[in-house]
């Protein structure tokens, strides 16, 4: 069985398929971006994200990890002949047959092909910005914020993630979300689209679309989207200094 050939691997072999799978399920199911990285707690930059992979055998056994708040972590939980991939909010299975398939691939050491470094311009700026957005946030009293981004519209679609994690719990009253659109890449301050920003609690008085254009079987089917082509104006902003000027006049004033 699988399961009994992973448990005869060292610590780091063991993480180094736990990444082969992440690759395959970054080119294959998300159909993102993705490039190695492998420094700075790093694995991967995933979609101008940085990525570490934390891979374990069994159910029972634990993730160990120290959280870096700058980092977007990727689990991957092998037990029987089956792997989930668990990855902002995604929960995706390997099923027994493809599972076997990757392992052998991995074994007779066949490559799954990354994004080739010369396609990305190394200007992008994404993990400075999201940093730079957390500390003017922090200065206004608001240290409970998500920030996302991506650098594909989809027709005034909003990422899937921007109001679904809210959905499953109470809002917040001082947790502001934020979305940054680029017009592709790189992702750097000049190459912003919009900004939409918007305290949690304001969630209700978001315009959903009435039929999701972009699916996924990783999304859940009753996922809200927000119709971002009818945002209302005081949640839309030109760029950083549009966003930190006038967030604070419009909902903290």
């Amino acid at each position: 069985m699988l399961i009994n050939d992973l448990k005869n691997l060292n610590a780091p072999r063991i993480g180094a398929f736990g990444e082969y799978l992440f690759k395959y399920f970054s080119k294959e199911v998300l159909r993102v971006e993705i490039y190695g990285h492998h420094k700075n707690d790093t694995d991967f930059i995933v979609d101008g994200e940085r990525v570490d992979v934390k891979t374990k055998v069994g159910i029972n056994a634990k993730f160990n990890y120290q959280e870096n708040k700058d980092i977007l972590y990727a689990f991957v939980e092998i037990s029987g002949n089956d792997a989930r991939i668990l990855f902002k909010g995604r929960d995706y299975k390997i099923q027994n047959d493809d599972l076997g398939m990757l392992w052998n691939r991995w074994i007779d050491g066949k490559e799954i092909e990354m994004s080739s470094k010369k396609s990305k311009d190394l200007s992008d700026e994404w993990s400075d910005i999201k940093l730079e957005i957390k500390e003017n946030f922090e200065s206004f009293g608001i240290d409970a914020l998500k920030v996302i981004q991506r650098a594909k519209q989809f027709k005034g679609e909003s990422p899937h993630n921007l109001i679904d994690y809210v959905m499953t719990s109470q809002p917040k009253v001082k947790c502001c979300r934020i979305y940054v659109e680029f017009n592709g890449h790189p992702k750097n301050k000049n190459n912003i689209k919009k900004i939409f920003a918007f305290p949690e609690v304001h969630i209700d008085d978001l315009p959903r679309l009435q039929n999701l254009r972009l699916k996924s079987g990783l999304v859940k089917k009753n996922v809200d989207k927000v119709d971002l082509d009818r945002m209302p104006e005081k949640y839309v902003f030109r760029d950083l200094e549009d966003l930190y000027l006038n967030y604070q006049r419009r909902f903290l004033e």
